[in-house]
């Protein structure tokens, strides 16, 4: 009876490929968390700069009165756009901002706030 020592190449062909689909998913899931984190950062953003621009929008309706409102556009780095848009009535204002960027998802923060 002979002993079999070592491996054959059968065993090595399957065990490199079993290795390669490993490595091919831990690439994969790079990818994947890599556009979560963008998106993430993205996010985070815009929802700081949106509330920036309504915290304004209320110091001027303040100072103001709702009528000192109005809506506008500003730009940012990247082709990134901030448009706000402001609908008055007698007693309220409703605020609204949208961020938008050619490469995210576009952002919209809204609020109502009383008219002095």
């Amino acid at each position: 009876m002979a002993s079999s020592r070592g491996t054959t190449l059968v065993e090595l062909i399957v065990a490199l490929t079993m290795l390669m689909i490993g490595v091919l998913g831990l690439i994969g899931t790079t990818v994947l968390v890599n556009a979560y984190l963008t998106q993430g950062r993205w996010g985070s953003f815009a929802a700081a700069e949106a509330s920036r621009r309504l915290e304004i929008l209320r110091e001027t309706a303040s100072s103001q009165g709702c009528a000192g409102l109005s809506g506008g556009m500003a730009s940012y780095p990247g082709s990134v756009t901030q448009r706000w848009t402001v609908t008055t009535s007698s007693l309220s204002a409703d605020l609204m901002v949208i961020m938008s960027s050619p490469k995210a998802r576009v952002e919209t923060l809204a609020t109502t706030i009383s008219c002095p």
